[in-house]
């Protein structure tokens, strides 16, 4: 499954991935662009703004959930987000 789409991850932070390897992090106060790029199992998004920190997740699509592992760094936060429709 894609993950191409809008992500809502609780209720004000939302992932918007383009099908071109392009997205957003879309926050009350504003967007940060970044660059996405999947091989396997793991996502990688690197911001064009130097002030946002890169991450890497594992990551699975089940129906409308996606789910995330990762983060920054060596973060190893879990998330779950729900595609908007």
């Amino acid at each position: 499954p894609s993950i191409k789409g809008r992500w809502d991850l609780d209720g004000t932070t939302v992932y918007r991935f383009d099908s071109n390897g392009k997205g957003a992090l879309v926050l009350m106060y504003g967007e940060y662009e970044f660059n996405y790029t999947i091989e396997g199992e793991k996502l990688y998004i690197d911001f064009i703004d130097e002030g946002a920190l890169d991450a890497s997740y594992t990551f699975q699509v089940q129906k409308r959930m996606l789910f995330l592992t990762g983060g920054p760094g060596d973060a190893k936060s879990e998330y779950v987000l729900t595609r908007m429709l």
